[in-house]
């Protein structure tokens, strides 16, 4: 079977975004407990988890012409613990170039310390899911399906760049920092082909990145 029109994709894709910015605002909601906005933000994002994970399966079974997830990968846990590892030290080495922490970081933080439980739940599960979903296994198998080296390539950097923009919509050192997680990312589902596995690796970064807020913000 052949694939859509890139002008379709790019609409849907569009859609898929505007979407996603619509379900994190939820996490956002004033005036309810915090107990309460974490139950409705996992209903909300829960629901647009399946619908992306319906287009995603659905994707690969129209077009993928790579085979991405048909083909046995060995030593997958290799490949998520050298994400996070990969991710760690991007992170201490680019944030010395850093003036101050990103803005998105400075709203997790401020946000964390009115909905500690929403702010969690949503950060180290849903919104991993989601991103993955969104950045890795859609995007590249949207606009990148060719067996090529070249589209292998253009995948992993367009996607990080995206990925960055998402994060931090300026050329700063900040949108490099995003740039490079979302290239160690990539780099990982492309590898083991497995997107649970960049999913994984996005969810111990962001776990450990809220167990230091624990410790530092409470």
């Amino acid at each position: 079977m052949t694939q859509t029109s890139l002008l379709k994709r790019l609409i849907f894709y569009c859609g898929f975004i505007l979407l996603q910015n619509l379900v994190s605002t939820v996490v956002f909601l004033p005036k309810i407990s915090d107990v309460l906005l974490a139950l409705i933000s996992v209903l909300v994002a829960g629901g647009f988890i399946y619908f992306l994970t319906t287009r995603y399966q659905k994707q690969l079974l129209v077009y993928n012409p790579r085979a991405m997830g048909q083909k046995k990968v060995v030593g997958k846990w290799k490949y998520v613990l050298l994400g996070v590892l990969a991710m760690f030290a991007a992170n201490i080495v680019l944030a010395n170039f850093l003036p101050e922490t990103t803005e998105n970081q400075a709203g997790i933080n401020q946000s964390f310390l009115v909905n500690p439980i929403t702010l969690t739940v949503y950060g180290v599960i849903l919104a991993p899911i989601i991103e993955e979903l969104l950045f890795r296994g859609i995007f590249m198998n949207y606009f990148w399906n060719k067996d090529t080296a070249r589209a292998k390539v253009l995948a992993v950097l367009t996607s990080a760049l995206l990925f960055g923009l998402m994060h931090e919509p300026r050329i700063s050192m900040a949108l490099l920092l995003y740039m490079t997680l979302g290239i160690v990312l990539a780099s990982v589902y492309q590898k083991t082909e497995d997107l649970r596995c960049s999913m994984l690796v996005h969810m111990l970064y962001n776990g450990l990145g809220f167990v230091g807020m624990f410790l530092t913000l409470q």
